[in-house]
């Protein structure tokens, strides 16, 4: 049964006031075509990175969509969404740039595993509290301990352990997008470069895909870890200390 909308717009005002994150989650959405975008997303023109989008849509606190013609400016991003098939010399090119042999170069292209190519046609990103539409996945920006406090919550429930498994590119476009999107789980990334230069990730963010279908069960885990001494903020054990078995 889908979730409704309102519920998950409530569920990202909660994760915020939870896990006093510094900026609300995004819900991500994949059009076939423009004419399924809302009227509330409103568009964005010129060339773009997928993970400057869903920087300018966090730290904006805007429904923002763009055509998938329109992000070429990262050829990972833009490989990973299904929006273009990689330049027949980027495995060349990227020697010295992502890998020091060619042989490296083609080993992070193998490990991709891309949407179909153009099947969509658009990508909208929006804070979740103010979706206006079911996304297909949403990320949440925290620092470790924000997210461990998520993984306890999906741990409550019994659910399948989480894996952060990168190799330090696409971990907003591809680990935590397409990823979830694909196998229906929840996945971690560390926040790359692409996310720090273009998507504004501070120096302590790591991110959490999660697929819609997941999100409903994540939430309830964490309102029952939010009680137990897993919650957030850490609640610290102060013990009294001997003085003198210190200086010994």
């Amino acid at each position: 049964m889908m979730i409704k909308l309102e519920k998950i717009q409530n569920i990202g005002e909660d994760l915020v006031k939870l896990l006093r994150l510094k900026t609300y989650p995004v819900g991500i959405k994949l059009f076939k075509s423009e004419d399924e975008v809302p009227k509330e997303f409103k568009k964005i023109d010129g060339e773009f990175a997928v993970c400057h989008f869903i920087g300018m849509a966090r730290f904006r606190e805007k429904a923002l969509y763009a055509l998938s013609k329109n992000s070429g400016s990262c050829i990972v991003g833009a490989t990973a969404m299904g929006f273009a098939e990689p330049p027949d010399d980027f495995a060349q090119k990227g020697v010295g740039i992502f890998a020091g042999t060619l042989e490296a170069m083609e080993k992070i292209i193998k490990r991709l595993n891309p949407l179909p190519l153009g099947k969509y046609k658009a990508f909208g990103v929006a804070p979740l509290n103010k979706i206006s539409v079911n996304p297909d996945v949403i990320q949440i920006f925290g620092d470790p301990l924000q997210l461990l406090v998520l993984v306890y919550s999906n741990t409550w429930n019994g659910e399948p352990d989480i894996y952060l498994s990168t190799n330090g590119h696409g971990s907003s476009c591809y680990e935590t997008m397409v990823v979830p999107f694909q196998k229906k789980e929840i996945t971690m990334a560390i926040a790359d470069m692409g996310d720090r230069r273009y998507g504004y990730a501070s120096d302590d963010e790591i991110i959490m895909g999660v697929p819609i279908e997941k999100v409903e069960l994540l939430y309830e885990g964490l309102l029952k870890t939010m009680k137990t001494k897993n919650r957030y903020p850490v609640l610290y054990n102060f013990h009294s200390i001997d003085a003198k078995k210190i200086r010994e």
